[in-house]
């Protein structure tokens, strides 16, 4: 890469390239950074810090998991997953943290691959990934994904949908079950 394109150079310092910081919107600033490669987990911690988010490290996807689901901890607005990491991978991490009660199932998960495949990003997005960023990460993209609201106080809450779909499953067997009565009586 050239330095017209935004990149992270080794220390950790943003190539000059006219890739602006992402504006901070409401609700952005805490990023769940999780990933076993230290090097890219360093560029990235210091990309996100230049822009003044706070960012905490977990080493896996046990740590991930376990991080998400402690109910005393703040949850992040954004978690950044490595999509290949020995022992729990970010597949599977990410469909436990879909299966952890609320809120933290509802954590915006971005999924960072190595991988362009498609079959690897369908499987990330079927897990439950709200997106995924192809590594090393491109600081235009990155920025581009922090403005688009895809941290947490943007996104509509997989738990309202739930319970909206629980909800009028509920009306619709109150309903069977009434005209069922209904129709005993006649």
């Amino acid at each position: 890469m050239t330095d017209a394109n935004p990149i992270v150079k080794g220390d950790g310092v943003m190539a000059a390239s006219g890739a602006a910081a992402p504006a901070r919107r409401k609700g952005v600033g805490r990023v769940l950074l999780v990933g076993d490669d230290p090097v890219h987990g360093a560029r990235l911690q210091s990309m996100l810090a230049q822009w003044n988010m706070d960012v905490e490290l977990a080493a896996d996807g046990h740590d991930a998991v376990s991080r998400l689901g402690t109910p005393d901890r703040p949850l992040p607005d954004l978690v950044l997953m490595e999509a290949r990491m020995p022992g729990l991978d970010g597949v599977a991490a990410i469909r436990l943290v879909r299966a952890l009660p609320l809120p933290a199932c509802d954590a915006p998960i971005v999924a960072l691959s190595a991988s362009a495949s498609a079959e690897d990003r369908a499987a990330l997005r079927a897990a439950g990934a709200d997106g995924c960023l192809s590594k090393p990460v491109d600081a235009a993209e990155l920025a581009q994904l922090l403005e688009s609201g895809i941290a947490a106080s943007n996104m509509p809450r997989r738990s309202t949908l739930r319970a909206s779909k629980r909800a009028n499953r509920l009306r619709r067997d109150q309903a069977a079950a009434l005209a069922a009565l209904l129709r005993s009586l006649d």
